[in-house]
């Protein structure tokens, strides 16, 4: 069961990036709660941040089991 999901580290050098993962992480981490898990659907035009989060995310949760 996840409670809450925090991300430490996203790419935000360049206004494109900072604007996605500005939008879609909050999406992501809402989703990611409510899923209880890293099984989240993609938000339109921020794909490689769902991967790289859908990713991150389920490597805490292998390497953590409830």
């Amino acid at each position: 069961m996840l409670c809450s999901v925090t991300v430490l580290n996203y790419p935000n050098e360049k206004d494109k990036s900072a604007r996605i993962n500005q939008s879609a992480l909050p999406v992501y981490n809402r989703e990611a709660v409510e899923a209880g898990s890293a099984k989240i659907a993609v938000v339109s035009g921020a794909t490689d941040s769902w991967r790289a989060y859908t990713a991150g995310l389920q490597a805490i949760l292998d390497a953590h089991p409830a």
